[in-house]
């Protein structure tokens, strides 16, 4: 494995990685114990918006964002689907964040997905995908998180963890591309 993610990180600009790292992705939480991932995304249209998942933003208006930079500024969630998990928020810093995809990876190719398991450090994985499952190791903290592919553009959305196992799930493109016309 440790080979695979020399020959993928070596194949990414190092810019991008730290790009992504210190400007799109972020921990959501309000009180510093308990939270999740997220990150900026534009859409096609130009707009930007936070995105994480609905469990992730709870029942709270306005959510507390504390980026790698380690500032901290409150966001107003703006819409949430419980049943695709999905939320946008939007802070009053608007910025320009990853693009979506055009189309969903194939079953068995390489994805990459970062954020701040159990909110400590940020890290970035690299696992191959199936439909909605990543192959890999996902634990709490990583919800919301942006699953990548290869060029850097949202493919999916980190959403849960199968109990007991190495493996987790991800919302797909297809389902955050929905959820983002629909309002």
């Amino acid at each position: 494995m440790l080979a695979l993610l020399l020959m993928l990180f070596t194949a990414l600009p190092a810019h991008a990685i730290t790009y992504t790292q210190s400007n799109s992705v972020m921990i959501l939480s309000i009180d510093r114990r308990m939270g999740g991932s997220g990150f900026y995304v534009t859409t096609d249209s130009g707009n930007s918006y936070i995105i994480t998942n609905a469990h992730v933003c709870g029942e709270d208006q306005y959510k507390i964002v504390t980026p790698q930079e380690g500032l901290e500024f409150k966001a107003q969630v703006l819409f949430k689907d419980k049943e695709k998990d999905l939320c946008a928020a939007r802070s009053r810093y608007p910025h320009k964040g990853f693009k979506l995809a055009k189309n969903l990876p194939l079953c068995g190719e390489y994805v990459i997905f970062m954020g701040y398991p159990q909110l400590e450090p940020f890290t970035v994985q690299a696992t191959e995908h199936c439909d909605r499952v990543l192959l890999t190791t996902v634990k709490h903290g990583n919800s919301g998180s942006p699953v990548l592919n290869l060029d850097l553009e949202v493919v999916g959305v980190v959403d849960a963890m199968f109990k007991d196992s190495e493996e987790g799930f991800m919302v797909n493109l297809k389902l955050i591309r929905d959820f983002l016309k629909g309002k």
